[in-house]
Formats: C-alpha cells, sequence, structure tokens
C-alpha cells in the first residue's frame, strides 16, 4: 500500500511541475485554439502503447516513436512556461523525491 502511495505522490508531483508547461505548435495570442501538435501526439500515444504491450523488437519501436515524438515536439512546436513560484516547484519536487522513496523502499523517511 505504501507504493502505490509513493506512485501516486510521485506522479502527483510530476504533474505539479508540469501543469505550468504548454506544447502547441501555433500561439495565438487570444484563445489557444486547440493543439495543432497532433503528429507528436499520435507518435507518442503509440510509442507508449507499443513499448508497454509489444514484445521484443516492438518495444525498440515504441522506443524510437517516443525519441521522434519528442523530436517533433521540440521542432515544430512551442513550449510555454507560465510563471511558477518557487514553493510550487520545491512542493513539486520534495513531493517526488518523497515519492520515489516510498516506491524504492516501502516506508516513508522524512
Amino acid at each position: 500500500m505504501i507504493r502505490l502511495i509513493g506512485l501516486g505522490l510521485f506522479f502527483w508531483g510530476f504533474w505539479f511541475i508540469g501543469q505550468n508547461i504548454i506544447f502547441t505548435s501555433r500561439i495565438s495570442f487570444f484563445t489557444f485554439r486547440g493543439i495543432a501538435a497532433g503528429g507528436s501526439i499520435i507518435l507518442l500515444i503509440g510509442g507508449i502503447c507499443t513499448y508497454l504491450f509489444g514484445s521484443g523488437s516492438s518495444r525498440n519501436a515504441g522506443l524510437v516513436m517516443l525519441f521522434l515524438s519528442i523530436v517533433l515536439i521540440f521542432m515544430g512546436g512551442v513550449i510555454i512556461i507560465t510563471p511558477t513560484s518557487l514553493a510550487e516547484v520545491f512542493i513539486g519536487i520534495a513531493a517526488m523525491i518523497f515519492g520515489g522513496r516510498m516506491i524504492t523502499s516501502g516506508r516513508y523517511d522524512i
């Protein structure tokens, strides 16, 4: 049960830091009319599914798809980082550290 809580805490910290990062392939100063980085999103989802559910060489293809999706995001997209306070960064990193410790050791050490 502690490891499951640690996994949840780790993902919550990752989400808490990542909620201020927006990936898009175009900027509209009034509204974001949807994310136009569809190819990279499709490759990312396909790569995750292939890596998790594939076997043998298909797992390698999943890793290649993941790598290509990251390259497409950085080449054809824009990364918008909204203002983040130091407290938000500290809380997110602390949650990931404590979650990782709970996952690996199975206990809660401060």
